[in-house]
């Protein structure tokens, strides 16, 4: 390992993060629908995940935990928390994971099954290696062709409240002093004085912060953000392309805004720099394979769908004399704000769509809608710019 891998590696061994490893659904985990994004199909045989840089194994327990038909295989180079890992996928009885201590810089002894990972989560390591974009080149090497990456890094232009600290902490102790000194020293001043500037934006918690949350956060031996512009060209210079970002509704504009119209790097550009984003997430894949190509409404009929894995539904309900009537049903994706469906068409297609839990013809859902006598595409055109249901 180079000098800057074993020093990360020291630190996270020191200070294993998260302090509190349970098991996480993150953004971007689902296989399919991180597929979906791409415009090659995947094959049909048993598809098969890489963690890259597990870590303490909360978002790889996750994924594996709801996606039994996966295969998935996690790797770091932090030997505590792999044992971590081992511990809690033996306690699960989980038969779809499995484990290698591997350094990112150089994939040296990566089991790689035979055509590559068909979907490689990243999620906070690659701001963390020695060279990022030699990291990721050796993962788009081990990626199929088909394949996609879910990304996670650390964003600039949200995280300078953080910057602020570690700067104010580096001048008052040195970074080639042990990590416990500049624990001592980073805390003493966090409690000396009310810092604003520091605690703009999401980084309220620095009070109660937990000491690993802490180190990683304003401590950590090697890490590097970047702007929504650094993100394309890392991408493009490695001959891969961004497909979206995971959390579409955080990057798009009204219609008719004064920025709708420009290209996708432009409007990432004025977004980035407009709201809090200390963390970027988003799905890349190979330049050849590219973002799948939208389909006019009349082509929805012979299409298949999914419902969005990470919407719920809540339904309630009036117990009348030997009868129950359906009073209203709300959606909700990931954390937006729960939504109300009015009476009539949408509503019904939700009361469908609340147990279909495999894909299905979406001409099943356009007839069904038709026989009500509603307009069918109209509440399909919602539900996928919802992202209630995507197209598989």
């Amino acid at each position: 390992m180079d000098p800057t891998t074993l020093a990360v590696r020291a630190m996270y061994e020191q200070f294993p993060y998260p302090a509190h490893p349970h098991p996480q659904i993150r953004v971007g985990c689902d296989v399919r629908l991180a597929l979906s994004h791409g415009r090659l199909p995947a094959p049909e045989r048993p598809l098969r995940v890489l963690d890259a840089g597990c870590g303490r194994g909360a978002g790889l327990l996750g994924m594996a935990s709801v996606q039994p038909d996966v295969q998935f295989l996690g790797v770091d180079m932090n030997r505590v928390g792999l044992e971590e890992v081992r511990g809690q996928i033996a306690a699960r009885g989980l038969k779809n994971v499995a484990l290698q201590e591997i350094d990112l810089m150089t994939l040296e002894g990566l089991e790689v099954p035979e055509g590559g990972f068909d979907l490689i989560v990243s999620s906070g390591v690659l701001h963390h290696l020695s060279d990022p974009a030699e990291g990721l080149r050796r993962l788009r090497a081990v990626l199929a062709p088909h394949g996609v990456m879910t990304i996670m890094v650390y964003g600039q232009h949200g995280r300078e409240g953080i910057y602020r600290l570690v700067r104010a902490v580096d001048a008052l102790i040195p970074r080639d002093r042990p990590l416990l000194e500049r624990l001592a020293v980073a805390r003493r001043l966090v409690r000396e004085g009310p810092m604003p500037g520091i605690t703009d934006g999401p980084w309220k918690d620095i009070d109660g912060l937990a000491t690993e949350e802490f180190v990683d956060r304003y401590l950590n031996v090697n890490e590097r953000a970047y702007t929504t512009d650094e993100i394309h060209d890392l991408l493009g210079e490695n001959g891969m392309c961004l497909l979206e970002f995971c959390e579409r509704a955080d990057w798009s504009l009204p219609p008719g805004s004064v920025a709708a119209a420009l290209p996708a790097r432009e409007r990432h550009r004025i977004i980035d720099n407009l709201n809090w984003r200390p963390r970027l997430s988003f799905y890349a894949t190979h330049a050849a394979n590219g973002p799948r190509l939208p389909l006019p409404p009349e082509a929805w009929a012979r299409q298949v769908a999914a419902v969005h894995p990470e919407c719920s539904f809540q339904v309630s309900v009036r117990n009348l004399h030997r009868s129950q009537r359906v009073e209203t049903i709300h959606y909700q994706v990931r954390l937006r704000e729960r939504v109300q469906a009015p009476p009539g068409p949408l509503a019904d297609a939700l009361m469908i769509l609340k147990d279909q839990n495999t894909p299905f013809p979406l001409a099943n859902l356009i007839s069904h809608l038709r026989s009500k006598g509603a307009e069918p595409l109209e509440v399909i055109g919602k539900l996928l710019a919802e992202e209630v249901i995507y197209l598989v």
